[in-house]
């Protein structure tokens, strides 16, 4: 197995071939393709990364199979894109067997060809995990902003629906809807907001732990990258799962199906939030009134809390020992058997 990486005019061998962790369940004669395209959104270099697949076509025999790395990022184009480009990939590399390995939740229902829902964040080998005594209400981190994130963190505050004396949470405000920025503060929908609200300093962190404390409060609120149809799971999605979380995940509805589809019981609650209904994390605040009453609730839902836990048994061997390989690996075989 080889993997390449795409830099904006050419493919390069990637030294270190660990970084993909799904790399262990696909056939050994293959070729990876990363950072293509596919997840590049506007700024797509398709004639790019035709011309480098075609001169590593042409420098290189093509392993039996290619796929293309799109199980992280957002995939920004159709479903008829997809199919159009999977088409000159194959012309490029002599009819070899191509197959988009995808992160959108939504391609787990559409059975596309040359195209499958790849649960990266399944794989990936997160750090150990500590679990903590439970304190607080609710947590919720929002690292990197959005519109969507934007919109429900300003209306549970405005609403006062969250509390820096028994929540744990955090936003990011810069360079939404085109603000006007002046030193510290920023302004949405003719409202003055400090550009970074954080109830613990934190630096804003990205990473695949679970140590900070908004993960170990009584209900976590998941906001995730994307929250309509082109949905995706990353690792807040598994976090919220790692840490023992009750929680609520703000993502469209396919993600929701998919993770019952792989074993797990995510509903918590009676609905959840998506695309721009945000009513169901406002009613969730309005409702579960102190920590207590968050603990509590999260308590009588521990044998969900813990099934999802030893489902994901992430810590436990190769990822074709885990739970919930039983049920995605015949889609997965499905798939490679219809190249």
């Amino acid at each position: 197995m080889q993997s390449f990486d795409f830099d904006g005019t050419t493919l390069t061998a990637r030294l270190n071939k660990s970084m993909f962790p799904g790399k262990s369940i696909l056939p050994a004669n293959s070729w990876i393709l990363h950072c293509t395209p596919f997840t590049a959104g506007e700024m797509a270099a398709w004639d790019q990364f035709f011309s480098a697949c075609a001169h590593l076509a042409s420098n290189c025999v093509p392993a039996d199979f290619v796929f293309v790395d799109a199980a992280w990022d957002p995939i920004h184009i159709s479903n008829n894109q997809i199919c159009d480009y999977v088409d000159r990939l194959q012309q490029i590399f002599g009819g070899k067997k191509v197959c988009v390995l995808s992160s959108r939740a939504q391609h787990w229902f559409d059975n596309i060809a040359n195209c499958v829902f790849f649960p990266l964040f399944l794989m990936i080998p997160y750090p150990p995990v500590k679990h903590s005594l439970r304190q607080g209400r609710f947590g919720c981190l929002n690292r990197r902003n959005a519109d969507h994130r934007v919109r429900l963190m300003t209306q549970l505050l405005e609403q006062g629906l969250l509390s820096s004396e028994q929540d744990v949470y955090s936003v990011a405000l810069t360079s939404v809807h085109d603000p006007k920025t002046n030193g510290d503060t920023v302004c949405i929908f003719g409202k003055t907001w400090p550009s970074r609200i954080a109830t613990h300093p934190d630096n804003f962190p990205n990473d695949y732990s679970i140590d900070h404390p908004a993960w170990h409060t009584g209900i976590a609120i998941v906001t995730e990258t994307l929250v309509d149809e082109n949905s995706l799971f990353t690792e807040k999605t598994a976090k919220s799962i790692l840490s023992k979380s009750c929680f609520s995940i703000y993502i469209g509805k396919p993600a929701y199906a998919v993770l019952e589809q792989l074993g797990f019981l995510p509903r918590f609650f009676s609905e959840h939030a998506h695309d721009h209904n945000i009513d169901p994390i406002l009613e969730l605040c309005k409702n579960i009134r102190n920590a207590n009453q968050a603990i509590e609730y999260r308590q009588q839902h521990i044998d969900k809390i813990n099934h999802n836990y030893n489902w994901f048994d992430f810590g436990q061997g190769s990822v074709i020992q885990r739970p919930w390989w039983s049920l995605y690996q015949p889609k997965l075989q499905q798939a490679l058997d219809s190249l």
